[in-house]
């Protein structure tokens, strides 16, 4: 659902949890998301741009269990898609693309169980802290060579977005501010607060 961190309905984001070996604890997620090119609504491609409710926008997935005990869902997934106010129009090839989906989970949390026998828990653990903070200091580099910004963008329906961007160099981090912006939109144009 876009309003817990997704984007719009078309984009589905399947996770999946990797287990330690008695599959007692989650020790880490892997996740992949897809654009699918409808998840129905009142225009074909899921994103009418006249739309003045998510549901006119397509079926709205929030926090959907897809595999129960190891089997897919398939008949509630079939259901959700299709029972909708605005169903989607080809749920066959939705439930085709959340198996490749589901398919790049397996293969993510396969690798992760390898990486971990072949270099232990810790230096995995390590490793995924690395990557962040490595994350995180190539993000403070770029702040370090930004300067203070505002910006306009006018829109052609009266609207605007408004920006300014302060940057603190002593924290190396910047504050983002939209006041200005035009408030929620009464189409799909207004982006939730994840985005």
């Amino acid at each position: 659902a876009p309003y817990s961190g997704g984007t719009h309905l078309p984009d589905l984001t399947v996770v999946t949890p990797v287990f330690d070996a008695p599959g007692a604890r989650i020790l880490f997620w892997v996740g992949s998301r897809g654009h699918h090119a409808d998840i129905g609504g009142i225009s074909p491609g899921s994103m009418p741009p006249n739309s003045a409710h998510i549901e006119e926008e397509g079926v709205l997935f929030d926090n959907f269990k897809l595999i129960k005990e190891g089997v897919l869902q398939e008949a509630a997934l079939h259901a959700a898609l299709t029972g909708a106010k605005y169903p989607s129009r080809n749920p066959s090839q939705n439930i085709a693309d959340l198996h490749a989906q589901i398919a790049a989970n397996t293969k993510g949390v396969q690798e992760l169980k390898r990486a971990i026998d072949h270099f232990g828990l810790d230096v995995v653990h390590a490793y995924m802290v690395h990557v962040q903070d490595n994350a995180e200091e190539e993000v403070r580099r770029v702040l370090d060579r930004l300067k203070d910004g505002h910006f306009v963008y006018p829109s052609d329906d009266g609207s605007q977005i408004e920006v300014t961007i302060t940057v603190n160099k002593a924290t190396r981090s910047a504050k983002v501010d939209f006041t200005g912006t035009t408030g929620q939109l009464p189409n799909n144009f207004s982006a939730p607060s994840a985005v």
